[in-house]
């Protein structure tokens, strides 16, 4: 059930799940252990919030002596409840849904603009779509790449290819789309459009990987990204140029070695931690001498009430404490 604790744990550990990303793994890692933490955040902490660990000591309940129960054969007796204010939760939801709606018609542009780039190109031989150079030397969205036509027939079109086809072989826009859905559910969290520019990072990084292991030489590579031009971002696109900085340059060189990798083992201990702080809960443990009703009238014994006579209602919260009789 979505509730506001359910929204506090889930987001609450949605940020502290990015932040050991942001400290411990960013740049220190293999992109791919990288990508694949990035997208295990959310499901970690929907499981987190959803989870329940009956560890903590049970509630005793108090046992309750029925023997002296008198029944009233009375007319019940209707029992209105004051309504809680919900004109706030209203408000909230309203506010929730719009700021969703944008967010999701963003996307939906984006979307729409390399969909319209598609239909006024070619295809060619190669599989590629020449374009201008309005979106940068290159770009991919699932198995269409396109490229800046001024590369058509130059040295470094392999270059940009090799790059982007890592980009289409490892289904990295299926990877924004989904986070691209995260922006639109919890854009009011700071840490999920944060997470979108790591994803994107990370996928560069992966890609940029590949074509130095294809066996192009580093110095040519970087030449090539440095004389490419940056042009607009398809958002949903993974594109050549993005987070071109100097840590990124570095980074193509720099081997990640499997005990750094073993960082990501520091996970287990965090969610340990993040389970005991919001999924612990009371062990159950009723009285068998008594029975809780929250909101019918039920009675241990034998009692019988006459077919035409009903009985009052007795009211009782989770610990037995009687509310309305």
């Amino acid at each position: 059930m979505i509730n506001l604790g359910f929204l506090l744990e889930f987001n609450l550990s949605f940020v502290v799940l990015y932040l050991f990303y942001q400290f411990i793994l960013k740049g220190k890692t293999d992109a791919a252990l990288g990508r694949g933490y990035l997208l295990l955040i959310a499901p970690l902490a929907l499981l987190i919030a959803t989870m329940d660990i009956p560890l903590l000591p049970a509630i005793e309940l108090p046992a309750f002596d029925l023997s002296g129960l008198e029944l009233s054969t009375s007319p019940a007796v209707p029992i209105e409840l004051a309504p809680e204010p919900q004109a706030m939760w209203h408000y909230l939801w309203w506010v929730y849904g719009v700021g969703a709606g944008l967010v999701l018609l963003y996307f939906l542009f984006a979307l729409a603009k390399i969909a319209n780039l598609t239909l006024r190109t070619s295809k060619e031989e190669s599989g590629v779509r020449f374009t201008n150079s309005k979106y940068g030397a290159a770009f991919s969205f699932f198995a269409v790449t396109f490229v800046d036509q001024k590369y058509k027939g130059t040295k470094e079109l392999h270059q940009l290819l090799l790059h982007e086809h890592c980009h289409t072989s490892s289904l990295h826009s299926l990877d924004l789309l989904y986070i691209s859905l995260l922006c639109a559910l919890m854009w009011f969290n700071p840490a999920v459009w944060m997470m979108f520019v790591a994803i994107r990072l990370e996928h560069e990084r992966q890609a940029d990987s590949q074509v130095i292991r294809e066996g192009v030489e580093a110095m040519d590579y970087v030449q090539t990204l440095l004389g490419a031009e940056v042009g607009l971002d398809p958002v949903v696109g993974s594109t050549l140029s993005y987070q071109l900085t100097k840590n990124r340059i570095k980074m193509m060189t720099q081997r990640t070695s499997k005990l750094a990798s073993l960082r990501a083992l520091l996970l287990l201990p965090l969610f340990a931690l993040l389970a005991v702080l919001f999924s612990l809960t009371p062990a159950t443990a009723q009285n068998p001498d008594s029975e809780i009703v929250t909101n019918s009238f039920t009675v241990n014994g034998d009692f019988s009430f006459p077919a035409d006579k009903t009985p009052y209602y007795i009211i009782k919260d989770a610990y037995g404490k009687v509310k309305h009789q």
